[in-house]
């Protein structure tokens, strides 16, 4: 990737993040926190899928919101634990076995 690629997408994130900072205003769009700039705070501005990537969600404007660091990272440990719940049951010997469980089977 060369050098001005890499300006440029930098350059285009800091114009995606000044536009949802001005849709949005300085809030958190899950708890209604006031936000400081990223890094300065425990309340820091971060920038939240509204879907998640991983669940079909694009990087787009409209699927972005800022985000408080806590908000974020709850979200993230949600879906790390939905994630795990997923993978379990999509295991066919474990279906198998709750069903032998429950008398299914």
């Amino acid at each position: 990737m060369s050098k001005n690629h890499k300006k440029w997408k930098h350059e285009k994130r800091k114009l995606a993040r000044d536009e949802i900072v001005k849709r949005d205003g300085s809030n958190c769009h899950w708890c209604s926190a006031e936000l400081s700039p990223p890094g300065t705070s425990e309340t820091g501005m971060t920038i939240d899928h509204v879907v998640r990537l991983a669940d079909g969600g694009t990087s787009e404007i409209d699927n972005l919101v800022l985000s408080c660091n806590a908000c974020n990272h709850r979200r993230g440990v949600q879906d790390e634990q939905r994630a795990k719940t997923r993978s379990v049951f999509a295991d066919p010997e474990f279906r198998q076995n709750v069903k032998r469980k429950m008398g299914w089977a």
